[in-house]
């Protein structure tokens, strides 16, 4: 089409040759003019984007999760960026985070016991030692963490993988809770 139009100069002509409507063939010569492609898209748009991640980019990839459980999505697509990973699209980083397992929840609150509710339930387990197991299973703790302090804090969230919930990394504290306040009001 192009080499068409360099001949002949004219839209209408190009747009009946090659059974194109007006507007494609005058958004694909503008294009070129403007591009020197008849796609939208530079060549170098093109195979950024076109890039995936290998078998190789996948430790990569776990590392950076694991180094920071609590990094959004976009901050991890510059993280993979600046590790020398191709720029990929937010949904093609969530399917290989499928892949890998990693699931984004709510973040788990660290039980936040202060020394004299560890010193009660010490006192109340130390005549109690000679208990059997089924007992000990049957026993429920409560602790401060049972309520929330300001407000759900939903927006919160961690990745994952299933057999890693309880992880001291994944926690989430409450000076994590102050310290997220004090950055959102200021």
């Amino acid at each position: 089409m192009i080499g068409a139009w360099k001949y002949h100069k004219n839209i209408t002509q190009l747009s009946q040759d090659f059974d194109y409507s007006y507007i494609t063939a005058f958004q694909v010569i503008e294009c070129w003019k403007k591009f020197g492609t008849p796609s939208s898209k530079s060549q170098h748009q093109i195979s950024n984007n076109s890039k995936r991640l290998t078998s190789e980019d996948m430790p990569k990839l776990i590392k950076i999760v694991e180094n920071n459980h609590f990094t959004t999505l976009l901050q991890l697509r510059e993280q993979l960026v600046v590790a020398g990973l191709p720029k990929i699209y937010i949904n093609t980083l969530c399917k290989y985070l499928d892949i890998l397992k990693f699931h984004s929840h709510i973040a788990v609150y660290k039980s936040v016991l202060l020394a004299k509710n560890i010193q009660n339930h010490l006192n109340f387990a130390h005549p109690k030692l000679d208990w059997p197991l089924e007992m000990w299973q049957e026993l429920v703790w409560s602790d401060e963490s049972s309520f929330k302090l300001f407000e759900s804090n939903s927006r919160i969230r961690v990745l994952w993988r299933l057999d890693e919930k309880y992880i001291k990394d994944h926690l989430f504290t409450l000076m994590d809770i102050l310290t997220e306040l004090s950055i959102l009001r200021f």
